[in-house]
């Protein structure tokens, strides 16, 4: 599959994702779903803490791969121990907007799963230095970049 196939199998899961954030929000109230991905981003630590024991270098393959096989066209940068991914189409972001939700309530869905991810992943790898979403995009045109520093 070309990575425009896999960006929009991706992008009609994340569309199934956002409709089903949506109801919740609906009939629960936002809080609890941008809890409950508070969440999955905190059991989704671990795996990247395992990831960054290879490395920088070996952790920023990896990330890309994972990326690129989940329909995102990226590019990763490595300088040192800092990772830099830079995410140039999401279709998390065009799915999740899909199915519904509005830029901010898809901005607050990623925000929420990275706010415990990073202390999730430093338990499982103590040389994590910083985690973090860098810039984030203003639509569905425009790049993400996020950041992994780890010790050298």
């Amino acid at each position: 599959m070309s990575l425009n196939e896999l960006g929009r199998v991706a992008k009609n899961g994340f569309a199934m994702y956002g409709s089903l954030a949506k109801e919740l929000m609906t009939r629960h109230g936002e809080q609890m779903v941008y809890e409950a991905v508070e969440a999955m981003g905190e059991s989704s630590g671990p795996i990247y803490g395992e990831w960054t024991k290879l490395g920088a270098k070996q952790y920023a393959e990896q990330l890309l791969e994972s990326q690129r096989s989940g329909g995102w066209n990226a590019e990763v940068k490595v300088d040192g121990g800092k990772v830099t991914l830079i995410n140039h189409t999401c279709p998390c972001y065009s799915g999740m907007r899909e199915g519904g939700l509005t830029h901010e309530q898809v901005k607050k869905m990623c925000y929420s799963w990275w706010k415990r991810l990073p202390e999730s992943a430093k338990k499982v790898n103590h040389s994590i230095k910083n985690m973090q979403i860098e810039r984030y995009r203003s639509n569905e045109s425009d790049y993400c970049l996020e950041t992994f520093e780890l010790e050298k």
